[in-house]
């Protein structure tokens, strides 16, 4: 406790507070502090802490979950103590009061009336008048300084209510057995197996419930002598101990009549009221007997009754330790059967029977089952029929004729009468005789097998009796006879292809076939078809089921042996039938009057014919020959929505683009090919000299002249000297000058040019990925990627393709192809000051494709052979530029002493043109070689003159036989020309290439003398299609340029359009050459 010193008089320098601890004397305290100054001073107590009370329960206590059960009698105390300046301190001036709220009810307020410092203040109470349940207890204290403490709260689970127990025994109880011997009244009865349970609960009042604390019984024994229940006295039940469990396991009764007492207490021990039960156990089963009535016969150990033998089986059950729970009832099974009660007196059915029967009480007490064994006897004998051979039973199938037969049979079948007196289960007393008789006849002895010889119906009739004569139903049989075969014919279906009535029938391996047979009706009876058998190519004969066909068999004639048999097994003799096998459906080629390949690309024009055949093959000397051509033209990227129709004859496409052409054919027995494609772009590149896209004008001046058609979509314009021998195409013509002529038709037509009749991007993409820039050699190429041939040099591309930026050929140089060349250019294009582009090839053989806007120029005496294709460019010439082949460009002009020749025409005289007529090479193949003699060809068929003005060719060739001029050339020997050879590679290449049409390509190989050359031909898949070996000399070929020993070969034979890629290997000695290229066929 601390205090001031208050002076009365005067003051204390350095007073301050002091501290007195509580129980010392204040006066001396305050002697010491002032120290003899003569002042008088007053305590002043200061109590600041309120008090702290706290909660204790006294017993019946328990504590579950949290949770706190007490009874309404349980004592609660409630304790409080003051505290002065610090929680703990417990000196506190002392506690006034302490108030009890239940359920937020004021219950109590205690007051303390003699309140002291460091003093506890205790109350007690209880819940008496509260009701079982949840509580909440609100209690706090107040100081005598009116400190008052925060309230406290204390749940209380109030339980008054005692455990319910109740006697559960391990089944049901038979209730009310009425016995003269037994006490009126309800009685409960049990078997000796029984156990007994005393599940106990304590009740949840409230949501309180403290739980069962344990249960406690005891079994106290009991008599009835002559209907009185005796229990014993108080003394001797007393002597009978509750014994206490917890928990109470199961437990079991001994026979006769026993109480069970119980109670259970709960876990704040309240005590339920003792409870008993009576239990009657009935541990001894009833007994039965058996007791017969009517027929009866022991023979040794078997006891023979009859089916109107009567069987009873009275039981009765008796008393033991006074208690009989009385008769429930007897069952018997009979032959291990299901249980049944014995209601009243129940005979036995035919045969050995094994009785078995017992007793059971009314709470399930069974006696032993007892067993008795019965031989019962009451069925006459039983004669079965059974066939050996051939035999037919009902049903019949609908086909059969004799429906009203028992059975159909053949003569060769043997009819069996057999006799049994039926044993049921062993019991029967034998046949004594068998009698029958056929068609109406008198009855006989049945002692051998019965045969009927006559087709037709007949009847059997027949009976047997045992050794006691039960006799047997008079039994009939009614037997119809077929001995006629079928008669079967082979039936083909469909597919088929009847060729004419001497030759065999056009089958497929999926044309079904059947053998067809009837059975003829013959005396009334048809057993009908059973099966047809066949054999196909003299295999095992199988059975029909369904049709049949012949997959998996190659084409050609196929014999097939077949027969059928009838029900009852007549059977026909083999027959064959021959029948042709075409399943290979034909192979449709296609076939172009023009057009080239590019960039792995076909290009055809408007006039270009495309032609379908169709060639079925004969495989194994079978064909059943084409029966029609389907196909379809769709814009490509819209392939499949045309619909296939029948092709009639030759076609053109005059629309321009890319288009796909889908086809296919089939055979008379419509074996259908493999629907193929062919894609294609029509373009007017093949139809035309020169084609302008654009609107503008087409200028032709001076003294140019082209030999080929025009095609324009802007005013043509011809003026001075210019010529046009061909065809003239375009919106607007006008000719000015009297020597300007157009020697073919003028056509008045706007827009007869597609402007992108082949689109380019793709193509630009594909070139940019793959190409054979490798093969250009350095210094051709400059860093800008354009190609420059110039100042005399000479650069020979090989097959392949190529990507440049531009192109330049002038100050004499010259750029040529060893093999088709497809250049695609992406700048400009300039032929000039007698540069030479392809000048000595074919045109077809350097195709260049520019998507460039750039001018494309051909001036200054350019000499070239090619395809160009530069829909965004221009195309001119001038000077005196000497042009073969077709072009194509968005405009176009020609001028000065130009001349341009179409593909087709005539070349001029400097350059040899691809496209040109069919001329005969040193072997009499179709090649490329021209005779420049302004003049027609002649053969010369030894070492031949040509007195032309340009070449001869020599050897075994054409010669040229010009008017003008005295060319001169002279033969050699092959021997000579190899004399003199070395063993290297020179050109190699196919020609004419692309090949159209029916022609074949051709490989030219220039290795020198070797010993063997061979050559590998594949297609675009890599799968080697054709493979073939050339020994002995080279020929000797004259192409224009001299005499040259060279190899060639033809690849003959059917060859589809597409890309093809050859292998060239030449050996001689140890030394191998190789070399590949690709070629194009356009069918």
């Amino acid at each position: 406790m601390r205090s001031n010193i208050i002076p009365a008089a005067g003051t204390i320098n350095a007073g301050s507070l002091q501290t007195i601890t509580v129980g010392e004397s204040v006066a001396q305290r305050g002697a010491d502090i002032i120290a003899g100054f003569g002042f008088t001073y007053t305590i002043q107590p200061i109590d600041i802490q309120p008090p702290r009370s706290a909660l204790s329960l006294g017993t019946p206590l328990f504590l579950k979950d949290g949770s706190v059960f007490i009874r309404s009698n349980t004592p609660i105390t409630l304790s409080s103590i003051d505290d002065l300046v610090s929680t703990g301190d417990n000196v506190g001036l002392g506690i006034a009061l302490q108030t009890l709220k239940v359920d937020g009810g004021l219950r109590s307020i205690f007051s303390n009336t003699n309140p002291a410092i460091g003093a506890s203040f205790v109350s007690t109470f209880t819940l008496i008048q509260d009701a079982d349940g949840f509580h909440d207890l609100e209690f706090f204290a107040q100081d005598i300084k009116e400190n008052k403490e925060e309230a406290k709260l204390q749940r209380i689970a109030l339980d008054n209510t005692p455990p319910v127990t109740a006697l559960k025994p391990s089944g049901e109880f038979f209730i009310n057995g009425q016995f003269p011997d037994q006490v009126a009244g309800n009685r409960q009865f049990a078997p000796l197996s029984f156990v007994y349970a005393l599940p106990a609960q304590d009740p949840s009042v409230n949501g309180v419930a403290s739980g069962v604390l344990f249960t406690r019984f005891r079994v106290i024994p009991l008599t009835a002598p002559l209907g009185m229940l005796v229990e014993p006295s108080a003394q001797a039940k007393a002597g009978i101990h509750f014994g206490v469990f917890d928990p109470l396991g199961p437990f079991a009764l001994s026979e006769g009549i026993s109480r069970i007492e119980f109670q259970s207490t709960d876990n704040v021990l309240n005590q339920e009221i003792i409870k008993g039960v009576t239990v009657y156990v009935d541990a001894t089963p009833p007994a039965s007997n058996l007791v017969l009535s009517g027929p009866q016969l022991q023979s040794g150990p078997t006891v023979f009754v009859s089916a109107a033998t009567e069987f009873s089986l009275p039981a009765q059950d008796p008393i033991v330790k006074d208690v009989a729970s009385g008769l429930y009832g007897v069952n018997y099974s009979i032959n291990a059967g299901a249980n049944q009660k014995f209601n009243g007196a129940f005979g036995l059915s035919e045969g050995i029977r094994a009785l078995k029967f017992f007793a059971q009480d009314n709470v399930g007490n069974t006696e032993a089952t007892q067993n008795r064994v019965f031989h019962v006897d009451a069925t006459a004998p039983a004669t079965t029929v059974s066939y050996q051979g051939p035999a037919l039973l009902p049903p019949y199938p609908p086909d059969v004729v004799g429906q009203g037969a028992d059975v159909i049979a053949s003569s060769s079948t043997a009819i069996v009468l057999t006799a049994a007196d039926l044993a049921v289960s062993g019991v029967a007393s034998g046949v004594k005789e068998l009698l029958y008789r056929v068609n109406g006849g008198s009855f006989q002895n049945y002692n051998a097998a019965i045969s009927l010889a006559a087709e037709g119906l007949h009847t059997i009739e027949y009976q047997a009796k045992d050794q006691v004569d039960n006799m047997e139903t008079l039994k009939t049989l009614k037997v119809a006879v077929d001995n006629t075969a079928p008669l079967s014919q082979l039936s083909v279906g469909n597919p088929k292809y009847e060729a004419g009535e001497s030759s065999p029938t056009f089958v497929r391996s999926d044309t079904p076939l059947t053998v067809v047979a009837q059975d003829p009706i013959s005396g009334g009876v048809a057993s009908g078809v059973k099966e047809s058998l066949y054999s196909v190519e003299g295999s095992t004969f199988v059975i029909q089921s369904g049709s049949f066909n012949l997959a998996g068999l190659p084409d050609g004639l196929k014999t097939i042996s077949f027969f059928s048999r009838d029900r009852v097994m007549n059977e026909e003799s083999v027959k064959t039938q021959t029948l042709t096998l075409d399943n290979t459906p034909p192979q449709t080629t296609i076939s172009l009057s023009s057009g080239f390949q590019a960039f792995d690309r076909t290009i055809i024009g408007a006039n270009t014919q495309v032609s379908l055949s169709a060639v079925d093959p004969v495989i194994n000397k079978v064909a059943s020959g084409v029966s029609e051509i389907l196909f379809a033209i769709d814009p490509a990227g819209s392939q499949g929505t045309s619909p296939l129709q029948t092709y009639a004859g030759n076609f053109s496409i005059s629309n321009q683009g890319e288009f796909v052409i889908s086809y296919q054919a089939k055979d008379k027995l419509s074996n259908i090919e493999t629907l193929k494609t062919f894609r294609f772009f029509v373009a007017p590149l093949s139809d035309a000299a020169v084609v302008a896209s654009a609107t503008t004008t087409f200028e032709m001046s001076g003294t140019p002249e082209v030999k080929g058609n025009i095609l324009s979509n802007g005013a043509f314009k011809l003026s001075g000297n210019a010529k046009v021998t061909g065809n003239v195409t375009a919106p607007e013509i006008s000719i000015n000058g009297n020597n300007a002529s157009v020697s073919g038709s003028q056509i008045l037509q706007a827009n007869a040019v597609h402007p992108l009749p082949i689109e380019l991007s793709s193509i630009r993409s594909e070139v940019q990925v793959s190409n054979n820039n490798q093969l250009i050699p350095s210094g051709f190429l400059n860093p800008e990627g354009i190609l420059t041939v110039s100042s005399g040099a000479t650069l020979t591309l090989s097959t392949g393709v190529y990507l440049v930026s531009g192109l330049e050929v002038n100050g004499q140089g010259s750029l040529a192809a060893d093999g088709p060349v497809n250049l695609f250019v992406t700048g400009s294009i300039k032929i000039e000051g007698g540069g030479k582009l392809n000048a000595q090839g074919r045109s077809s053989s350097f195709v260049i494709f520019s998507d460039s806007t750039a001018a494309n120029e051909f001036t200054g005496g350019a000499q070239a052979s090619l395809i160009l294709y530069a829909p965004f460019g221009s195309f001119k010439t001038s000077g005196n530029g000497s042009l073969g082949g077709h072009f194509f460009a968005k405009e176009a002009s020609i001028y000065g002493n130009s001349l341009v020749i179409e593909a087709g025409q005539q070349p001029p005289a400097q350059v040899a043109d691809a496209d040109s007529g069919n001329n005969t090479d040193a072997n009499g193949n179709n090649g490329d070689s021209q005779a420049d003699g302004n003049g027609g060809q002649n053969q010369d068929n030894g070492n031949g003159q040509g007195n032309g003005g340009g070449q001869a060719n020599a050897g075994n060739g054409n010669g040229g036989n010009g008017n003008n001029g005295n060319g001169n050339a002279k033969g050699k020997k092959t021997a000579d020309l190899i004399s003199n050879s070395n063993f290297e590679l020179g050109e190699v290449y196919a020609y004419p290439n692309p090949a159209v049409g029916a022609v074949k390509p051709t490989l030219h190989i220039e290795a020198g003398a070797a010993d063997s050359v061979r050559i590998l031909i594949y297609g675009l898949s890599g799968e080697l299609l054709q493979e073939q070996s050339l020994s002995g000399l080279p020929q000797v070929i004259d192409d224009g340029q001299g005499p040259q020993y060279a190899y060639e070969w033809g690849w003959d034979g059917h060859i589809p359009s597409g890309t093809y890629f050859y292998l060239v290997e030449a050996k001689k000695g140890s030394e191998v050459l190789r070399t590949k290229g690709k070629f194009y066929v356009i069918r």
